[in-house]
């Protein structure tokens, strides 16, 4: 059998979307109050602190969704011969004319309670594994397809979130024998709580 390594590298997220209780909601606002801080430092520079006040880090706040893929600008697809040692493909995707792609989509209408939205921007690799065929056939790159999913939130009608990530590489209809997502430095970071509007009642003169 002959060995593929195939490898998508570049930029990518780690999302996650998860619920508050009222009470959570409420002390994370006196928290970051109080260390004049920014949701993002607090998440990312004050960990003690949230476990002392039994608060979860923002990737287990994900009862929602949790993900982690490539996105397609500025991401790159790699496949080398390992039997030779020779680089097949190294370009960029939204650049390669004969992939093919397929698109999921993932709705969300969420209300009635605090929802977290937290996104990782990280860059490394984020896809690697390898594929097998037999001795006789030529590796084809028509024959990879990317599986994306397309996220679409909206969030207690006063906010909303999108984002396409790559979840999964198939090679003639066969999952990638996914071996290593390979290691990812964070180079930005972002989280925001969505509270439900709340209902205006006209008094009654």
């Amino acid at each position: 059998m002959k060995k593929f390594e195939v490898k998508i590298y570049g930029y990518g997220v780690e999302i996650a979307i998860g619920t508050l209780t009222n009470e959570e909601n409420a002390l994370i606002k006196t928290i970051k109050r109080k260390k004049r801080v920014s949701l993002e430092d607090l998440y990312s520079e004050y960990p003690d602190e949230l476990e002392e006040n039994n608060l979860q880090e923002w990737y287990d706040v994900d009862d929602i969704y949790h993900e982690t893929g490539a996105i397609t600008k500025n991401t790159f697809l790699s496949v080398v011969d390992l039997q030779n040692n020779i680089t097949l493909c190294d370009k960029k995707i939204d650049l390669i004319t004969d992939l093919n792609t397929t698109v999921e989509e993932q709705k969300f209408v969420l209300k009635d309670c605090p929802v977290m939205v937290s996104v990782s921007y990280d860059e490394g690799d984020f896809l690697r594994g390898t594929i097998e065929i037999e001795d006789n056939e030529d590796f084809d790159i028509s024959k990879l397809e990317i599986i994306k999913e397309k996220i679409l939130a909206t969030i207690n009608t006063t906010g909303w979130f999108s984002a396409v990530i790559i979840k999964y590489i198939l090679y003639n209809g066969k999952d990638l024998v996914d071996e290593n997502r390979g290691d990812a430095d964070r180079k930005n970071f972002s989280v925001e709580i969505h509270t439900p509007r709340k209902k205006y009642v006209r008094k009654q003169k």
